[in-house]
């Protein structure tokens, strides 16, 4: 197992603030998306995901839990 994990990428080094404020730039007509993209230095794709409505939670890396805790259990001990 790796003791001391040093991340190599920039990946999702963004700030959710960041995203809010480019989102209701571009929202409000004051400037393009690259642009805002560009100013509140947040990924453009992520960005342009946020304005067509696809994305609603937070960001996340990583594995995602598809149900919670409780559901879980409740799978393994029926079967």
């Amino acid at each position: 197992m790796v003791r001391n994990y040093k991340k190599r990428t920039s990946r999702g080094s963004w700030s959710e603030g960041n995203m809010l404020n480019a989102v209701k730039e571009v929202q409000e007509n004051k400037i393009g998306m690259r642009t805002a993209a560009r100013m509140w230095s947040v990924p453009k794709s992520s960005l342009q995901r946020r304005l067509k409505g696809k994305v609603a939670m937070p960001k996340r890396l990583g594995r995602h839990e598809v149900l919670g805790h409780k559901a879980e259990k409740e799978l393994v001990y029926t079967y």
